[in-house]
């Protein structure tokens, strides 16, 4: 019996849509924007055949704000290796 603890996915593509809801049950209420991102990743731990899988980050603007700034983190990081 094996169980892959981490597994490694290949990106395949990214889409993405904002969301703009108001909470139900309170009339002033200002609309909370969010921010749907959908990654379709290659999982390629069944070796005949790989998989697409799809994940759903659904994220308010701070949640949006942290992976953008860690994005860009490791961008800064991966240009500097290439220079």
């Amino acid at each position: 019996f094996w169980v892959c603890l981490v597994c490694f996915f290949k990106l395949k593509d990214v889409n993405w849509a904002l969301n703009i809801s108001s909470n139900v049950g309170i009339e002033l209420s200002d609309p909370e924007p969010r921010c749907l991102i959908e990654l379709k990743v290659e999982d390629n731990q069944y070796h005949n055949e790989p998989k697409i899988k799809e994940v759903i980050l659904d994220l308010d603007e701070k949640e949006l704000k942290k992976l953008y700034d860690t994005l860009e983190t490791i961008k800064v990081k991966l240009d500097s290796l290439s220079h």
